[in-house]
């Protein structure tokens, strides 16, 4: 149910929406154009915030990299447990196309702003033999996200 606004009760009335008003525009435009939203993929899984966190490290962990995959063409590279039980971090996103990336809203928000086939520098923090970061930028093409199959 749409509600209407008058001036005099515009600071308590409460107001619903129509939908379309909440939905960033690009998601809009996909929408008519495709009938869909196409989302454009790097193709890796992301580590839980929590361990950047202890780290006091800002960005987003790479936890995971889908073979073939634009993440992996671009040699981006996941974390991995060393023979000795310890953590090995892999790369950690700081930005795309020059804009930081702190955290997964940051991503998120600036992948919605790409589409499937645009190339992004993606900045990233890679751990280094001494222990120490090293700040690399690497060419994505980004693919559009496959349809979920479920099981069953």
């Amino acid at each position: 149910m749409q509600r209407s606004l008058t001036r005099s009760a515009a600071h308590t009335c409460p107001v619903s929406w129509p939908p379309t008003l909440l939905l960033p525009q690009g998601i809009v435009n996909q929408i008519l154009t495709y009938g869909k939203v196409v989302r454009p993929v790097v193709g890796v899984t992301l580590a839980p915030p929590q361990v950047l966190e202890r780290l006091k490290v800002q960005g987003v962990l790479i936890l995971d990299v889908s073979p073939n995959s634009p993440g992996a063409k671009a040699g981006l590279l996941p974390s991995y447990r060393a023979r000795s039980g310890d953590l090995v971090l892999g790369d950690i996103i700081v930005g795309i196309d020059g804009e930081p990336v702190l955290n997964y809203s940051d991503l998120f928000d600036a992948l919605d702003r790409k589409k499937a086939g645009d190339t992004i520098a993606l900045d990233v923090l890679r751990a280094t033999a001494d222990g120490k970061f090293e700040k690399v930028q690497l060419p994505v093409e980004l693919r559009e996200q496959s349809p979920q199959v479920a099981d069953g």
